[in-house]
């Protein structure tokens, strides 16, 4: 991790310039769309929408603009994220991989089953790759939505997904995720909750009253959950939960942790109609970074309770 004077000498020196490049680009571009979309719209509406009394012709100048404003965004987006995300995630980590296009694949997050609900579209981008003391991790962007009419989608995540080699010995599964019922309707929500299952895991009540307000725990195994979910690591998921990851959900299984967190906005981004000529922007990418790689601390991950090839834990009667 670099100190706040390296941070800044980074910038002046080795960035700075390159956002003046990028700079001059953004307005170039977003000039060029404007003056085109500002002179057809202009035209169509004296010529055509006047002259003949239809609109049509205005909404397609309009959704043109829209389109070809997004593609350019989207280009900006990519020129930024190429040459500017991965030096700054370099100098402060150089053990660190950034991908930009890539994503952590479709059939391990289904494999999580942090998510019940079925989709249809797939898309991550911001992959990075790296190890943090013992602990190899990855995490990225991901979108996952589902089709709900002929031109809507219905959101089941948007967020960062980490996962995490667990380097602790155990067969189960285990799931934590956010408590909605028993919050909404009490006793009523906790027996349902009981009636539910998760992967063929069951509901667990653990010993920690504030953990249990927020979350409900499934596993196929209630003594490993308990082993697992020590009071050191609930008091950490519960902190989590405290600073803004309200909907959090963990997946224990094959020696991994996977964990959905939905975020509002986009990872490593910055807004392409602003200028980019400062400090703000490497903040909040080091910052994005320092959120998802300060998981593995938040989480004691580095801590081991059992060795690779350890015996498995004795199931109860």
């Amino acid at each position: 991790m670099r100190s706040e004077s390296e941070l800044r000498e980074f910038f002046r020196r080795e960035l700075l310039p390159e956002l003046r490049g990028y700079e001059r680009r953004r307005k170039l571009a977003l000039a060029r769309v404007w003056n085109r979309a500002t002179a057809i719209v202009l035209v169509t509406s004296i010529v055509f929408s006047f002259a003949i009394g239809n609109p049509l012709p205005l909404v397609l100048a309009v959704a043109w603009f829209i389109y070809r404003f997004t593609q350019v965004v989207t280009s900006l987006q990519h020129d930024l994220k190429e040459n500017l995300v991965s030096r700054v995630l370099r100098f402060w980590n150089p053990d660190l991989e950034y991908v930009p296009n890539g994503s952590i694949g479709e059939d391990e997050f289904r494999a999580s089953h942090l998510y019940s609900s079925t989709w249809n579209r797939y898309r991550g981008e911001d992959l990075v790759r790296g190890r943090s003391g013992a602990t190899d991790f990855r995490f990225c962007e991901l979108r996952v939505t589902r089709k709900e009419q002929k031109r809507s989608e219905g959101t089941v995540f948007s967020g960062l997904f980490f996962v995490a080699d667990f380097h602790k010995s155990f067969r189960g599964r285990t799931f934590v995720l956010p408590d909605v019922a028993e919050r909404t309707f009490g006793s009523l929500g906790r027996a349902l909750q009981g009636l539910q299952s998760v992967d063929g895991a069951d509901l667990v009540t653990l010993e920690n009253v504030e953990f249990e307000k927020y979350f409900r725990v499934y596993a196929t195994d209630p003594v490993e959950a308990r082993y697992l979910l020590t009071p050191s690591l609930m008091e950490r998921i519960v902190r989590l939960r405290k600073n803004g990851a309200s909907e959090i959900r963990i997946a224990f299984a094959r020696q991994k942790l996977h964990l959905a967190m939905p975020l509002s906005h986009d990872l490593f981004a910055l807004d392409p109609t602003k200028s980019a000529i400062s400090e703000e922007g490497m903040r909040t990418w080091i910052g994005e970074l320092e959120l998802a790689i300060g998981l593995v601390e938040e989480l004691d991950l580095n801590t081991r309770i059992w060795s690779k090839g350890a015996p498995p834990l004795a199931r109860t009667a």
